[in-house]
């Protein structure tokens, strides 16, 4: 009965780490609270964030990003990749991403030129690394909500940095790039797709 008791408490002790993990993760990357939409990238973000900050005093701070999957290849093959615009200025303030860089830095805004930043996963799967390019292919670029004029659209980037986000699911498909960066890759400048919120730790 004892030994069974023990077992137990073992179990319970080693599920519990692992969802506070899982959780601390999680948070991490996308901070406490996620909004996001499905369907057409969202026009004037700074409304969303007036509003949400109106009626949640709670949102300590919140950040903006544009979220969408596409194709990475480098000399060392092809893989499917979730692609992420970061806003610089307040990533940090809502996310623990830039305390998730283990060499190089943050990707900045560049004119006609995109710097990504690769999971260590992906970057070892790609067998690329800093000062490295890889090519970003994207099957449909445009207007989401008129698909007939939807077209591909390809570009090289140059890796800046690798990031360790703590879960292989996260490690393998996540790059980061730039917000302006993505925006203009997919002719959405403007335009969102997603808010990471941070919460008022309550006292």
């Amino acid at each position: 009965m004892a030994l069974g008791v023990l077992a137990l408490t073992v179990v319970t002790s080693v599920i519990n780490g692992f969802e506070g993990e899982l959780v601390r993760v999680i948070s991490g990357i996308n901070g406490d609270v996620i909004l996001y939409t499905r369907g057409t990238p969202i026009s004037q973000p700074e409304v969303i964030e007036q509003k949400v900050k109106s009626v949640a005093p709670e949102v300590q701070a919140i950040t903006s990003s544009f979220v969408t999957e596409l194709m990475i290849s480098s000399p060392s093959g092809v893989s499917g990749a979730i692609l992420e615009g970061i806003d610089l200025e307040t990533v940090g303030e809502a996310t623990d991403l830039p305390k998730m860089l283990l060499k190089g830095r943050l990707p900045n805004y560049r004119p006609g030129q995109i710097e990504v930043v690769l999971g260590k996963a992906l970057a070892q799967k790609m067998n690329v690394t800093l000062g490295d390019q890889i090519r970003l292919i994207a099957p449909f670029v445009g207007d989401r909500s008129d698909s007939e004029n939807l077209i591909p659209r390809a570009t090289t980037a140059d890796v800046v940095g690798v990031v360790g986000l703590g879960m292989y699911d996260y490690d393998s498909r996540f790059l980061y790039a730039h917000l302006n960066s993505v925006q203009e890759f997919f002719n959405q400048t403007g335009s969102v797709t997603s808010f990471k919120m941070k919460i008022k730790t309550r006292a």
